[in-house]
Parts: C-alpha cells; structure tokens; sequence
C-alpha cells in the first residue's frame, strides 16, 4: 500500500472513529497495520480507540509497542500510562512515567503532578512512591481551584458537576415558618 493509500485509509477509519463506530474503525486501522506495520500513526489511534472503548489490556499492549520503537514520543508514554494506570497496575504506570522523565529531561515533580492530579479527577487512589505531604498539598490544592472556580462562575452549580435537571421536574420545597409557641414540657 502506498503512502497515499494509507493516509486515505487512515481519514476513514478516524471518521468512523469520530462518527461513533469505534470498532469499524480499529478494522480499518488493523488492515494499515497488517499491510505497513512501519505506519505508526494507526498504532497510535488504535490505542486511543482502545482506551475510549475502555479495552485497557489491548490499548496498553499497543501503547508499550510504541514506547518499545519510539521510547521518547510522550503521546506513546502518556498512552501506556493512562492505559497501565486504568487496569490498577499503578506501579508499573509510575514506573513508565519515570522511564520517560529520565530520558526526556522534563521537570519530574511537575509532570508527576500533573499525572497524579488527572489520575485524582478520575477518583482513583494513587498508591504509588509517591510523598505522602505531596500528595496532600496536590489534593488542597485541587480544592481551592476548584472553590475559586464555583466562586467565579456565573454557571449553577448543577451545570457545573454535570446534572442537568428539567425544570418540570425541580419541586421547589416550602419551609414553613417556625412555631412561636413554646414546647411543652
């Protein structure tokens, strides 16, 4: 298959990726990869296609290929970190994160903070070698973004944590005024 080819395949199989039919599309990308296993793009949208599917064993076998021919591309160890850290195998997802840090001279304390801080909104317990005052001074920190975010936003709080409630179905309670007279005893 020529270079060609291969791009126009690849524009289906992401069309039929953004159109809501993830499975035609890792059809379309196993056929790249079968015909030019050297065509790494498919490799990486396939991942991706896994993790949406929520099929982490197979996007982490995809991922870890990728980091195998490709150790310093970050969308590779990003993909095996997510992947690794999504099946609970939180050690080997900080240890690839480590391995990529090391070799690409990013700051480690902010990048790990990072990723603890998006593996945190998910609600997963981070268990790693992680400092026990770090991680505490990360979560207080999350908080107050997100006290000045509720304070500065003009959006209700429903909006904002994701229920949306019709307003026929909102019964508005009404208090009644407390009684003046006093309890007997």
């Amino acid at each position: 298959m020529d270079e060609k080819k291969l791009k126009e395949k690849l524009t289906v199989a992401v069309k039929f990726r953004d159109a809501g039919s993830p499975e035609q599309a890792v059809r379309v990308l196993r056929e790249i990869t079968d015909h030019a296993p050297s065509f790494l793009k498919a490799y990486f949208i396939i991942g991706g296609v896994f993790m949406d599917l929520k099929r982490y064993d197979e996007s982490a076998d995809i991922f870890e290929k990728l980091v195998h021919k490709k150790p310093e591309d970050e969308h590779a160890s990003l993909g095996l970190f997510h992947s690794l850290f999504s099946l609970l195998r939180i050690k080997e997802a900080f240890t690839e994160m480590e391995r990529f840090l090391e070799i690409s001279g990013t700051d480690d304390s902010e990048y790990k903070n990072i990723l603890i801080s998006d593996a945190l909104k998910r609600g997963y317990v981070v268990t790693a070698n992680v400092d026990k005052e770090k991680l505490i001074g990360l979560c207080r920190n999350m908080a107050e973004n997100l006290v000045a975010y509720i304070q500065t936003s003009d959006s209700p709080w429903d909006e904002m944590i994701g229920n949306t409630v019709s307003e026929k179905k909102v019964r508005h309670r009404k208090f009644r005024k407390p009684s003046k007279r006093l309890p007997k005893h």
